[in-house]
């Protein structure tokens, strides 16, 4: 049974769904899945799977998270696009003024 939506809704769950970066489906990710059933496409897997770069990203703790020009909102070194990336630069302006 599946869950019937209006055109509006679809659009405006796959249009918040593609800004998060989820609406799509990575080749690699398919091919992977395919592979599983049988289905071969002849392509080898990629080892720089984006599904799995993204995972170590998020995974990754803020004192370990290496700050990036793409972490700056607009190339404004004082204000960050998100909370690991903040964390991250005041673990890094601590560890900096705590020893001096």
């Amino acid at each position: 049974m599946g869950i019937k939506m209006n055109t509006w809704e679809r659009d405006s769950l796959e249009g918040r769904l593609d800004r998060l970066g989820f609406a799509f489906i990575e080749f690699n990710e398919f091919n992977e899945f395919c592979m599983e059933f049988g289905i071969d496409f002849g392509e080898e897997l990629v080892e720089t799977d984006l599904e799995d770069m993204l995972d170590q990203k998020i995974n990754i703790s803020y004192t370990d998270y290496k700050l990036t020009k793409d972490d700056y909102l607009n190339e404004n070194p004082s204000i960050l696009r998100s909370e690991k990336a903040a964390l991250a630069k005041v673990h890094q302006i601590w560890t900096e003024h705590k020893f001096k």
